[in-house]
């Protein structure tokens, strides 16, 4: 999988999941959790061996990706990702 910074992406990619309450759950109740799949959108910032960070907005799309704000990062796993698809930003 390739990534490159700046361009925007499309990502579909497997959670993992808990719980959002702290009470005492019964051994069935604990063994329903599931990996949830996600969609998320936006601008890759960075790309490591193992992970992507990808931010939902950024600042003036004039200036270069370093140049940048960015806001509503997340940093997804790289084996997570199930799969991705950069986005066209031609006419933009």
């Amino acid at each position: 999988m390739k990534f490159e910074v700046g361009k925007l992406y499309l990502v579909d990619w497997l959670d993992h999941c808990s719980f959002t309450a702290s009470k005492w759950r019964d051994f069935e109740d604990v063994n329903e959790l599931e990996p949830q799949i996600c969609s998320t959108a936006g601008f890759v910032t960075k790309v490591q061996k193992n992970h992507i960070i990808i931010s939902g907005t950024q600042s003036s799309k004039s200036l270069g990706p370093k140049d940048r704000n960015y806001t509503g990062e997340l940093l997804i796993l790289k084996s997570c990702i199930l799969k991705s698809k950069k986005i066209s930003l031609k006419g933009w």
